[in-house]
């Protein structure tokens, strides 16, 4: 796992977190911004109603709690709660259960400002599950080279972007709305979207962030969220550019759900979905090409878990 640093002059940069019950899971997140490199200005804690014991573990954090009379209504409420109160140029937001690799904000920062226009800089992320026997890799959250080419319209097919993996320049993260609060699965996809729209963002091609799967993670194609929520939007252009594309990005994935869970229905409704749609050639062939990088990306990641034992023994540690 490297530590080598870029020396690029950077502006400060306060990390939002939101949370609710997890204070096990956020005990280590909280533990891999105090191990960054490059430390925040701050790091403002959003407690959205938590009843378990992060109460206690924030009051010997050294972190800004920030708290709502009852519960802030989701996660997109809570991350725009944190963005209220940060006083610094650039915002990193961070899910509770996941992980900042030790050169994630000083490397990310860097990037950043040698890209004055650009909204925000992502890198890739690598998932990993936990279970008994500790942690395993389960490949990786990473963009395929057209869509660091051409980032909004990547980002109009599917979100190649990781939740904690990006920094904001704070002006343009309030200038695009912060976080759409009325969007309950997809909210950082939407915003990362928003952004995209304003300016080219920069990419990182370096795993700067730990994506932990875990029994309590919220997404799911097949629960509720499965009719795209991304549609209400999006304008009718992009909707015409990205049509195809996004119904391959999400049949395929869908498959994959079905697949795993045995829903033979699942798989029957979206070859029907298919079958009616315009475009759905194209679609395919965008659903195939996912799914080959999708291999890819797997393959990746068990190759950077095979070769880094550091990053088998910090994980190990989390």
């Amino acid at each position: 796992m490297s530590t080598k640093a870029g020396t690029l002059e950077t502006p400060s940069l306060t990390v939002v977190i939101p949370t609710r019950n997890r204070s096990d899971l956020l005990a280590a997140t909280l533990a891999s911004v105090a191990a960054q490199t490059r430390p925040p200005a701050e790091t403002v804690v959003a407690d959205d109603g938590s009843t378990d014991a992060t109460a206690e573990l924030l009051a010997d954090a050294g972190v800004t709690t920030v708290r709502a009379e009852g519960r802030f209504g989701g996660a997109s409420q809570a991350r725009n709660a944190g963005l209220a109160r940060v006083d610094t140029p650039l915002v990193l937001f961070l899910d509770s259960d996941d992980l900042l690799l030790p050169t994630a904000l000083e490397r990310l920062a860097t990037v950043l400002a040698a890209a004055p226009g650009a909204p925000f800089a992502w890198g890739r992320a690598l998932s990993a599950w936990g279970g008994a026997a500790g942690w395993a890799p389960d490949g990786l959250i990473a963009s395929t080279a057209a869509e660091v080419r051409d980032p909004l319209a990547g980002l109009l097919a599917r979100n190649s972007v990781p939740s904690s993996g990006v920094i904001v320049r704070t002006e343009a993260a309030r200038v695009a709305g912060g976080y759409p609060e009325d969007a309950v699965y997809s909210e950082d996809h939407l915003f990362w979207i928003r952004l995209a729209r304003r300016g080219r963002p920069v990419h990182l091609p370096e795993v700067v962030s730990v994506y932990r799967r875990h029994a309590e993670n919220r997404h799911t194609l097949l629960g509720g969220e499965a009719r795209d929520p991304l549609l209400g939007e999006l304008t009718a252009t992009e909707r015409r550019r990205a049509g195809p594309e996004r119904m391959g990005v999400f049949a395929s994935e869908a498959a994959i759900e079905a697949l795993k869970a045995r829903r033979g229905d699942v798989l029957w409704a979206l070859a029907a979905e298919l079958a009616r749609r315009p475009g759905r050639r194209r679609a395919l062939r965008r659903g195939g090409a996912h799914l080959r990088a999708r291999r890819r990306w797997a393959r990746d990641g068990a190759a950077l878990w095979a070769a880094d034992p550091a990053l088998r023994d910090w994980l190990s540690g989390a």
